[in-house]
């Protein structure tokens, strides 16, 4: 019984209460920030043609995705890379914000 408490108590700090959550989440958050990069040239040419609703589109996108990446690194990074990255994740999703808000209706 000692055993199994010890176990659950474990499995309930932070770093390790959501590791099978993590396994999946991590790479995905990779591949999301993956996506937003491979997106860049698109805004570029849909501003060069001045088609603001498609930029606002893939904005919109973006910040979809990089919610979803700082969360997982909130949830499943420990210490100074986690702060690191969740920091700079929270400055451009204010950036985008601002910008959607001031571009895109």
């Amino acid at each position: 019984m000692k055993a199994a408490w010890a176990l659950a108590c474990a499995l309930m700090l932070p770093g390790t209460a959501f590791a099978a959550d993590c396994d999946a989440e991590m790479p995905a958050a990779h591949q999301r920030i993956a996506d937003i990069k491979a997106r860049d040239p698109k805004i570029d040419a849909l501003l060069k043609k001045k088609d603001l609703k498609g930029v606002c589109a893939i904005l919109k996108t973006n910040v979809a995705d990089m919610t979803f990446a700082r969360d997982a690194m909130q949830h499943c990074m420990t210490g100074f890379e986690k702060n690191e990255n969740v920091a700079a994740l929270n400055a451009n999703l204010t950036e985008l914000t601002a910008a959607i808000a001031m571009q895109c209706r």
